[in-house]
């Protein structure tokens, strides 16, 4: 219940575009494009729980850095998506050094696994976010570097094996 009031409240928040102007909404009222609301709904009820193909099912060391050095070009590519991850995690503008990189393709990565589909007017979504536990877990398996250790076996990466893969 306290999840859809809180996506029932984002929807409502990011609607008719930015409430306060900032995070790269542009002027109030200014329509937000589909990056910006995406990151939006996950400001509201946080980041979508996804199998992130950097790390499952075998993470390899240097594996994440090298994904961000190959998507960079593709990223930068869409003016919209870039400005939308650039204003979102407060990185400059210009070329970025290799950690920028890397914050810029993890954004990319959330992005892509929050899906919103049109229904006229509005956006409809499903989102499972990570818990503590999760998010410490991921954070645990990026700092270990370790080379082809697999991943934690887990029902959320397999019942993703059925859906639209991210």
């Amino acid at each position: 219940m306290k999840l859809k009031l809180a996506v029932a409240i984002a929807l409502l928040a990011v609607a008719c575009g930015s409430v306060d102007g900032t995070g790269g909404g542009g002027p109030v009222g200014s329509p937000l494009t589909i990056d910006q609301l995406k990151f939006k709904v996950m400001d509201a009820v946080g980041v979508p729980l996804f199998c992130d193909p950097d790390y499952y099912p075998i993470a390899r060391a240097g594996g994440e850095e090298a994904s961000a050095d190959t998507y960079y070009p593709q990223i930068k590519a869409d003016p919209e998506l870039y400005s939308a991850i650039v204003a979102h995690e407060h990185l400059p503008s210009g070329d970025l050094d290799e950690p920028a990189k890397l914050t810029l393709y993890q954004a990319f990565k959330r992005l892509r696994a929050l899906v919103l589909t049109q229904n006229g007017d509005s956006y409809t979504f499903e989102i499972r976010v990570q818990s503590h536990h999760h998010r410490d877990l991921a954070q645990a398996q990026r700092q270990a570097a370790m080379p082809d250790l697999p991943c934690r076996r887990h029902s959320d990466c397999d019942a993703g094996r059925r859906g639209p893969r991210h």
